[in-house]
Parts: C-alpha cells; sequence; structure tokens
C-alpha cells in the first residue's frame, strides 16, 4: 500500500508539472510589424508610420505593450494619427520619438498605432521599433522610407548688358539632386520682365525633352511641363530674348516642381538693356562769309544712368564747298581725325553714365551756298546705334553799305562848327530916302551906319545862304543906285 500511495504521488506531481510546462508554452510572444504610408515622399512631405502589433495567442491577452520609437535624422512627428492598444502613446509635433505605455493587445487580435510623420532632410530613412510585454515578450521591426529632394532650377543671361533692341540667350537648367529617384512631371513657368520679350526666331534649344518647352516669339512667357530628369541628373533649356526698352531688367522664375519631389526653388538673373548713344550738331555762327569760318560743335549724350558707354563713335561728311583742315585729336577717351577736305571721324570714345561728349571743329566756307550738313549715326559698343544729326550753314557775299554813313560827304568840313548864331542883324540905313530915280553919276558914296555892331562869327554859309546873300546884295546896290540919282 506504501509503494502504490508514493507511486499516486509521484503521478500526481509530474501530471501538475507538465500541465504548468504545458500552460507557460502556450503564451506565444507578440508580433510586430512597422510600414510607411508611401515608400517616398517629397522633401517636407507627410506620410504615416503605421506600427502592429499582433497577439498570436488563442486565450491569453497580452499586457503591459510598450516601446519607443526614435525617428532618424530627417524625420519628425507631425501628429498623432490614432492608437487602438490603449495605454498612453505619445507623438508630440516636432519632436523625433513616438511612444507607448500600458498597452494590451486582447487574444488573437492586434492593434495600431499611426502617427503623421514629416521628412525634413533628404535622403533614405532607416527606422527600427522593439516592441515589449509583460507576458509576450519583445519584438522588433523595421521599415525604411525615402525623403525625396525636389528639383532646382538655376538661370542665366548670356551677357550682363544687351543693347536697345538687341538679343541675347537666357539659359534655364533643371536638376535633380537625388541619387535614387527619378522625376517625373518636372514644370515651371517664367514670366520675363516688362521690356524683354522672346526672340523672333526664339532660338529655342533642348537636348532633353524639347517638347516639354514652350516660348512663343514675341511673348514673355517661358513654360516647362511634363518633362522628366534622370537620377541625379539635369537638363538645360535655352532660349533667345529681346531687350526692347532700356533699363535693368531683373527676372525670377516661377517655382519648379515635380511629381516625386515636390516643391522646389526658384532663379533669378538680371540683364541691362543700355540705351544708344544720341549725337546733336550746330554751326556757329550759322551764316559766314565766303572763306570765313565758322565753329561747328558736337554734343554726344549718354542717356543711361547706370552704365557707361564703350566705343562710341560716327563719321560726318561735309557737303563740298565746306572743308576742314588735317587734325587728329584725343576726344573723350577716343581719337577725333579730320580729313581735308570735308571727312570728320570720332572713334573708340567713352562716355561715363548720364553724362556728355562735347567738341568743335573749325569749319570753311569755301563756296556761295546754303548747306545742309547731316552726321552719320552715332553707335557705342554696347550700346547699339543711335540718331543721326543735321545743322545748317549759309555762306553769302556780305553787303558793303556802311551803317549811319551819308552818301554825300562835303570835301571841305570844317571841324569844329560854331553852335551859337548872332541875334543882332546889321541895319542898312541911308541918310535920305529919294524922291526920284537919279539921271547922273553920284560923286560921293553913302555911308552904311549899323545900329549895332555884332559880335562877328565864323559862319560857314550853306548853298541857300549863299543864294540868299547875293540876293541881298543886289537890293542893296539898287538903293545906292536910287540914292545917287535923287542927289
Amino acid at each position: 500500500m506504501k509503494k502504490l500511495g508514493l507511486h499516486l504521488a509521484f503521478l500526481v506531481l509530474g501530471s501538475v508539472m507538465a500541465v504548468s510546462r504545458v500552460g507557460y508554452a502556450q503564451v506565444l510572444p507578440l508580433s510586430v510589424t512597422k510600414t510607411f504610408g508611401a515608400a517616398t515622399i517629397p522633401l517636407n512631405g507627410t506620410t504615416l508610420v503605421h506600427v502592429r502589433m499582433d497577439n498570436p495567442n488563442l486565450g491569453v491577452s497580452l499586457t503591459g505593450v510598450a516601446f519607443t520609437d526614435t525617428l532618424p535624422a530627417g524625420l519628425v512627428v507631425a501628429s498623432l494619427f490614432s492608437n487602438n492598444c490603449g495605454g498612453t502613446a505619445t507623438a508630440t509635433a516636432g519632436s523625433g520619438t513616438i511612444s507607448l505605455s500600458g498597452g494590451t493587445v486582447a487574444a488573437s487580435n492586434h492593434c495600431d498605432v499611426l502617427v503623421n510623420v514629416t521628412g525634413t532632410t533628404a535622403g533614405v530613412k532607416n527606422n527600427s521599433v522593439t516592441v515589449t510585454s509583460t507576458n509576450g515578450g519583445t519584438d522588433t521591426a523595421t521599415a525604411s522610407i525615402t525623403v525625396v529632394a525636389p528639383p532646382t532650377i538655376s538661370k542665366a543671361f548670356g551677357a550682363t548688358t544687351v543693347s536697345l533692341n538687341g538679343t541675347t540667350s537666357l539659359a534655364l537648367t533643371v536638376t535633380n539632386p537625388n541619387a535614387g529617384v527619378a522625376f517625373s512631371g518636372v514644370a515651371f513657368s517664367d514670366t520675363l520682365p516688362s521690356g524683354l520679350i522672346v526672340a523672333t526666331p526664339n532660338g529655342l534649344t533642348s537636348l532633353c525633352n524639347p517638347a516639354a518647352i514652350t516660348a512663343t516669339a514675341g511673348s514673355s512667357t517661358i513654360s516647362l511641363s511634363g518633362s522628366t530628369l534622370p537620377t541625379s541628373g539635369s537638363c538645360t533649356y535655352t532660349v533667345n530674348v529681346t531687350g526692347t526698352a532700356a533699363g535693368v531688367k531683373n527676372n525670377t522664375t516661377g517655382n519648379v516642381t515635380s511629381t516625386e519631389g515636390g516643391t522646389g526653388n526658384t532663379a533669378s538673373a538680371s540683364i541691362t538693356v543700355v540705351a544708344p548713344p544720341s549725337i546733336a550738331k550746330v554751326f556757329n555762327p550759322s551764316t559766314i562769309a565766303l572763306n570765313g569760318t565758322t565753329s561747328l560743335t558736337f554734343t554726344i549724350t549718354n542717356p543711361n544712368t547706370t552704365v557707361a558707354l564703350a566705343g562710341v563713335a560716327f563719321t560726318d561728311t561735309l557737303p563740298a564747298g565746306l572743308t576742314v583742315t588735317s587734325a587728329a585729336l584725343f576726344i573723350c577717351g577716343g581719337t577725333l581725325a579730320t580729313t581735308p577736305p570735308t571727312a570728320i571721324a570720332l572713334s573708340g570714345a567713352s562716355i561715363a553714365a548720364a553724362s556728355q561728349c562735347q567738341f568743335s571743329v573749325t569749319v570753311t566756307g569755301a563756296a556761295l551756298a546754303s548747306y545742309t550738313n547731316t552726321t552719320g549715326a552715332v553707335s557705342s559698343t554696347n550700346g547699339g546705334t543711335g540718331n543721326t544729326a543735321s545743322a545748317n550753314l549759309l555762306v553769302a557775299t556780305p553787303t558793303s553799305t556802311p551803317t549811319n554813313t551819308p552818301t554825300n560827304t562835303p570835301t571841305n568840313t570844317p571841324t569844329n562848327t560854331p553852335t551859337n548864331t548872332p541875334t543882332n542883324t546889321p541895319t542898312i540905313t541911308p541918310t535920305s530916302t529919294p524922291t526920284s530915280t537919279a539921271t547922273n553919276t553920284p560923286t560921293s558914296t553913302p555911308t552904311i551906319t549899323p545900329t549895332s555892331t555884332p559880335t562877328p562869327v565864323p559862319v560857314v554859309p550853306t548853298l541857300n545862304e549863299s543864294g540868299m546873300l547875293m540876293f541881298g546884295l543886289l537890293i542893296a546896290s539898287a538903293g545906292l543906285l536910287l540914292l545917287i540919282r535923287r542927289r
């Protein structure tokens, strides 16, 4: 009996131990999976990260479920989306950590924690998480996502300046900076500033996707749509533009975009459209005598306020009948040459911004005529071709009539003419008045006594005064004859 009881005791103990071991073996560890909502996101784009915890046990709930997920550099929490695991889930926006504590997973069930994350730097982001539980052990899961950098755009004009109505190139380059992701849907738009237009012809060229670029001649818009770029690749589009108004032209594109990389940067470039020089001329004096000289003055103006003009030049051929002498002068940083008989030329001059160059040439009138003299167009290296200038000159015979000169001048004219005329005129008074006409010759000469003695003043008689004097003497002689006869 004792042996039987001992055997029964060992049997019961073994059964209990077996049952205990079987119960322990039935609590299987939890299973964890982690996924991102997309394989790639654009830089600063957002997607979901999903941590799923599965309980494989039929009759046992897993308790004390917890994890701390430290996101890799370049991923940050945007917001907590959901948690159905119970306990406390923490996902603070802008942080790099997602955590769960005190969670429970029911038997033969699963729970999920979903969090929105944002990619802040480009590249491949590998992320692992380890989940623990009180009665279900631990498990680790890993997921990866690629944050895609956006395309970039740059632009450059073919020159820093272009002459008014001149043409230069504009190059626009788009680039894919990602080594592992190709781009599709690449696009941008560029509206040219006032005073710049697409040239005619537009000269549009591209070695990649030429059909994706549009630049209509005479318009102010350049646009790209639906283009592609390989990994780490780039593409340049070139178009010609024309400057239609003078001044500084600042040009900025819209943002470049792509389907995979989102929105990239803008690109800016500047060009100055340079107005040509202007020229004016004048003869001074504008009328000269035959073989006389006049000064022909030229004034060349730089109308640009920010750009100096270089290589300023013009020629002027005088009309036949006007001449210059030979000379070579250093004028405004260039050379002024005059070549007889009629050639005037300026070359290589420079004019500072908003300044003038002025000089004069002596011109001789070799033939009688009225002249109109017109220069060739003034030009400069960076400002293109400007206007011409005209001026008029009269070469005439001078008139010979002196100003305020009497036509008849007496040959003997006293230099000092008295200004006072005697106020008392001598009176001729006879001693008796005759009553009849005398018939015999008088024996004596009557005395002529003036009533007063005038102050002798030299008087130069005029032609009329001389006539009056002769008339007076005749009358006096007749009076004397009458007096003699009466006696």
